[in-house]
């Protein structure tokens, strides 16, 4: 027994859509339910599945019913369109991210995860502006010498 066959139809039905919305609010618009209803769902799903976010827990369901052959496109019937080239997301799409962003509302990151994401983004940063400094003090000593 997979840990998605835990999940009410509620919850899966709730997680499809938060799969290609992104959003517990035009999830609820899409169920006819507040968007707390939503987040109630999305929370019990996400506890029962034990991952970190809901974004995680309708991965993992999405997934599962990939492999299994079973995916119900029982969400078509509210108007969503699923992408079906989701399996074939560019890696980029599904590392980590330490922050929020418009198609991700939530992260899967760990608070270490974070501050390693940070600090990494940080040291980034400085090596760009050393070496943006380095190229202006080449440039401004060619130019002195001429």
């Amino acid at each position: 027994m997979s840990p998605t066959d835990r999940l009410t139809a509620r919850e899966r039905d709730a997680l499809r859509l938060y799969n290609d919305l992104n959003s517990a609010k035009a999830v609820a618009q899409k169920l006819d339910v507040s968007h707390h209803t939503v987040y109630q769902r999305l929370g019990s799903a996400k506890d029962k599945l034990g991952v970190p976010s809901y974004m995680a827990a309708a991965r993992q369901l999405v997934e599962s019913e990939r492999i299994d052959g079973t995916e119900s496109f029982a969400y078509e019937q509210f108007g969503v369109v699923p992408d079906r080239n989701s399996a074939f997301r560019s890696l980029v799409s599904e590392l980590p991210w330490p922050f929020p962003t418009p198609g991700r509302p939530e992260n899967d990151l760990s608070f270490a995860g974070k501050l390693v994401a940070v600090f990494g983004l940080a040291m980034m940063m400085m090596a760009t502006a050393a070496l943006y400094f380095f190229a202006l003090g080449v440039f401004s000593s060619t130019l002195g010498r001429s």
